[in-house]
Formats: structure tokens, sequence, C-alpha cells
């Protein structure tokens, strides 16, 4: 991995940039009907939900393979946390009788062949991509998830560049682009957030008011847009059914708010990622 890789957007961000494009080309053959489309447009709009949701889980995939790999080889014994060496001190192996089972690693295994730094890497990608014959790896890219990568690459994963809390990511894109968030919510995720029939002024402020709250709660806004997107997407998946009342801006919402998520989350643990590394040369010159 290029030592300039913290400095340019990640080849994750670059897929989902591509991904996202093709997504909003497909439903530029759908006209800007608010009161629903053809069967054929509607159908459209169902599948760039899918393709959508292809988009944020491969991103995060892709994001936590690249971070992990860069930083493998350039951190300090002492910068790493406790979830990556909980990672690479067990693996998966299977019995006599076909089971697949946790054991510990050799001291063989983590302090020369391979090396828990070339275990870190692999098995980053193990996680996220599968194993043949032993997995398929990652399933549903949920807010739990998402936070489960973000430990095994060092990175705070509701960590905005300014440090605000996490709703403020999205909340100048809403002050200029007011639909930004998705309104084809379910009654219960409507009451979660409690903004979706607001008016985009109150949306603003709606958010400006949870940033205010206690900063475990400071996720909830991005997590429960993330859960939202996977209920939609498991309700189409999995029933091969048009979800009622479905239009045109329903499916560009979550474009939009998917792109607006991987762009600040490549910032972010990019970001991070060069602040480990730089003071692993601190650390280094000191020394």
């Amino acid at each position: 991995m290029n030592q300039n890789w913290p400095n340019k957007t990640s080849g994750a961000r670059k897929q989902a940039v591509a991904g996202l494009k093709t997504t909003k080309d497909i439903l530029g053959f759908a006209a800007d009907n608010q009161s629903g489309g053809t069967v054929a447009e509607r159908a459209l709009f169902a599948a760039s939900i899918v393709f959508v949701y292809g988009v944020w889980e491969n991103f995060i995939e892709q994001l936590a393979i690249e971070t992990s790999t860069y930083l493998c080889t350039r951190l300090n014994e002492h910068q790493v946390p406790n979830t990556v060496r909980d990672l690479v001190t067990t693996k998966n192996v299977k019995t006599d009788d076909g089971r697949w089972v946790s054991e510990s690693r050799s001291t063989w295994e983590l302090s020369v062949s391979p090396g828990w730094r070339s275990l870190w890497k692999s098995d980053v990608q193990t996680e996220c991509e599968g194993e043949v014959g032993r997995s398929w790896g990652i399933n549903s890219m949920t807010p739990e998830i998402y936070e489960k990568l973000a430990g095994y690459c060092c990175i705070e994963p509701w960590t905005s560049l300014d440090s605000k809390p996490s709703e403020k990511l999205l909340t100048n894109q809403l002050a200029t682009n007011p639909g930004l968030l998705p309104t084809y919510l379910s009654d219960k995720q409507k009451r979660t957030l409690d903004i979706a029939t607001k008016s985009p002024k109150d949306q603003v402020a709606h958010l400006k008011g949870l940033a205010k709250k206690p900063k475990a709660k400071q996720p909830a806004l991005l997590a429960e847009g993330i859960r939202s997107l996977i209920s939609v997407r498991g309700e189409v998946a999995h029933s091969g059914k048009i979800p009622d009342g479905l239009v045109k801006v329903h499916a560009t919402r979550w474009i939009d708010l998917v792109g607006a998520l991987t762009e600040d989350i490549d910032k972010s643990w990019r970001y991070q990622a060069k602040a480990l590394i730089d003071s692993t040369v601190a650390d280094s010159s000191v020394a």
C-alpha cells in the first residue's frame, strides 16, 4: 500500500462513486413522477435500492481492507488496540467431524510466520469477503458490523474530521439539500427519526437538536438511516415485491444518503489513519 494512501480518495470511495452514478443513470430512464410511475419504472426504483445497498456494503468492506493493509506494516505494537489483538490471536479450524471451531494461534504464527501484521491484513479481508469452504463474508452491513470493522482498523466509526457529533456530517448538506434523508421509512423508523414528515426547515432543526444529545446517542441518526436502507432492500430482495408508495424521489434520496456517508466516512478513516502513522513517526523521532 502506497505511503500517500491517506492523502487521496480511497479505491473504495471511487468504486462507490461509480456505482452510485450507474444507479442514477438507471433511474434516468424514469420520469420524475411523484405519484409513482409505471410498473416498469417502479421496478427500477426497487432495483436501485438493492443496488445502492450493495454499494454501501462493498464500500465499507473495501475501505476496511485498504485501511488495515495500510496500517498493518506501519503501526508500532503499542498502538494496536485490543480489537485487533483479539482478531489475530484466534483462528477458525475445521474439526474431523466437519465443525468449525475457534482456537488460539501459536506464538510462532503470531511472531514469525506469517506474523501478526500479515494476519491482521488477511483476517480483515476474510471478515469482509469470506473464505472458500468456510464462510461467505458479511451478509448485511449493519451499523454494528460497520463499527466492528472500524475497530479492526483502529478507527472511531462515527468521528467526523472536525470531531463534531456524527449527525453534523450531514447537517450542512441538508441545509442545501433538505430532501437528503429518505422519506420512505416504516412507521417505527419514522417515530425513531421523527423527521420524515417534517418540513425541510424543521428537518435541519431536528438534526441540529439531535447533535446536542449525549455522546452515546450521537450515531443514532446515521445508524437508523443505514438500518432503514437494509430493511427496504431486504423487503425488495427477499420478497421480489415493489414496496407500496415507492416513487422515484425515494430511490434518489437513498443514493444521496449513501453518497454523503461514503464521502465523509472515507475522509474520516483516511484522516484517522494518517494521524496514527504521524504519531508513530513522532514516537520514533523521540526514541
